[in-house]
């Protein structure tokens, strides 16, 4: 038997829960080099200010938020995809460090964005 989480304590008395993760992930690349990797991988990266720092919000779930210089926080409410997508991420922040061409590619991908608007 199937059963929708809102109906599982009526069901059963068990309570449901949401759980809310946060990971600082070192990171000393600049946010717009960070910001053209995940633009590769994802459609949908909004940029918006959270607790008025800059951030990236990813598909309304996973907030990549600039913390320090060295260091982004990530925020996400835990479910299967949501903890897919902050894996993600993290190795998105891994490649951005260990990359060599990797700020490169942020200079290209901002010629390009103003290039556009023109």
């Amino acid at each position: 038997m199937l059963v929708d989480a809102k109906d599982l304590y009526q069901l059963t008395h068990l309570p449901t829960t949401t759980i809310s993760q946060q990971l600082i992930v070192p990171c000393s690349a600049k946010f717009s080099v960070l910001k053209a990797h995940l633009m590769q991988i994802y459609d949908d990266v909004k940029e918006v200010l959270k607790d008025d720092k800059p951030a990236f919000c990813i598909f309304d779930a996973v907030y990549v938020i600039a913390n320090t210089p060295k260091d982004v926080l990530l925020e996400w409410s835990s479910t299967p995809t949501n903890d897919m997508i902050a894996d993600s991420v993290i190795a998105i922040i891994g490649h951005c460090e260990t990359n060599p061409f990797a700020a490169q590619l942020g200079m290209y991908f901002t010629i390009v964005n103003v290039t556009s608007l023109l």
